[in-house]
């Protein structure tokens, strides 16, 4: 997918996955929209979005490990813009409209409509303005973007909501891996079920966990070595000495949060899983894909063995 947009003098062109795209087309205005968007472009409105463009650019511009890694303010313009355009595969911004006031009022409607698009993709108020709720979100894409180690914290509300949503993310879990294993197994008829459950339940975790081995997930009693008992599986066996069942819940629910706004970006649901929510179809085609590959890749090697 290819995305326009101006930086300074300069206009960019931007290449970016579909896979991560979640509304290709913008969405209609409707009345309500419109007078939003009328709003949001009168004097007073743009001016408070320009300064709140301004003060975000700089204030990434300026943070150490942004600096270190050789972005330039441009760069954070240009995945600014990349950001708000994500509903439109046609969007163009022109970026001298945040530099220097302006009265062209089709530029300040594209600019309304793209931000107006966005707060409804991550779940704010939709005004079509940027305040302080919205920046702060916009901020967060653009360091995940531009630093793929920057996670933005987890509030206590959001984990205290995904602890209370535990169960269900259980049952979630558990169903993904009966889905997995049963396709894969339809499948892979030669591979033993222990195997495969094997593989599926080493993916999960695997996958949610990335790059972060410090995480430990405990799964199920008898495949996990660590603290003796199982969280998703429910049969916890608590270790005298060892901690909790709830310091292993609230890993899990720090390992989703990390997937859900680095692999997927999502804006909704932190911590938890729902079922048949984006996060959830997301894990069961990331994890199943992990698994057959790598059976296909036992089976070559098997093939290749010499006969004794």
């Amino acid at each position: 997918m290819i995305v326009a947009g101006f930086v300074g003098a300069v206009y960019l062109v931007i290449q970016r996955p579909t896979a991560e795209i979640t509304s290709a087309q913008p969405k209609p205005l409707n009345v309500e929209a419109e007078k939003a968007i009328d709003l949001a472009i009168e004097e007073e409105n743009w001016d408070n979005t320009r300064k709140s463009i301004q003060r975000l650019l700089d204030e990434i511009s300026k943070r150490e490990n942004i600096l270190q890694a050789g972005f330039t303010p441009e760069n954070v313009q240009r995945v600014l813009v990349q950001s708000l355009c994500n509903n439109n595969d046609n969007c163009s911004l022109d970026y001298s409209a945040i530099e220097e006031d302006t009265s062209n009022k089709k530029v300040l409607e594209a600019w309304a409509k793209e931000i107006y698009f966005y707060q409804q993709k991550v779940k704010v108020d939709a005004d079509g303005i940027i305040g302080a709720e919205t920046s702060r979100i916009l901020k967060d894409d653009i360091l995940i973007t531009l630093s793929p180690d920057y996670l933005p914290p987890m509030s206590q509300e959001q984990e205290n909501q995904a602890l209370n949503k535990f169960n269900t993310t259980r049952q979630v879990i558990q169903e993904i891996f009966n889905e997995i294993v049963r396709e894969v197994g339809n499948e892979f008829r030669d591979v033993s079920s222990e195997e495969i459950r094997y593989q599926v339940i080493g993916e999960i975790k695997r996958t949610l966990k990335g790059e972060d081995e410090i995480i430990d997930l405990s799964y199920a009693h008898g495949v996990d070595l660590s603290y003796g008992g199982g969280v998703i599986e429910r049969d916890w066996e608590q270790t005298p000495g060892k901690p909790n069942l709830r310091h292993h819940q609230k890993k899990w629910v720090e390992a989703i949060y990390r997937y859900q706004k680095r692999r997927i970006k999502s804006y909704e649901n932190y911590g938890y899983l729902e079922p048949g929510s984006r996060a959830a179809n997301k894990l069961k085609s990331d994890v199943g894909e992990k698994v057959r590959l790598k059976l296909r890749w036992n089976e070559r090697n098997l093939q290749q063995l010499p006969q004794l």
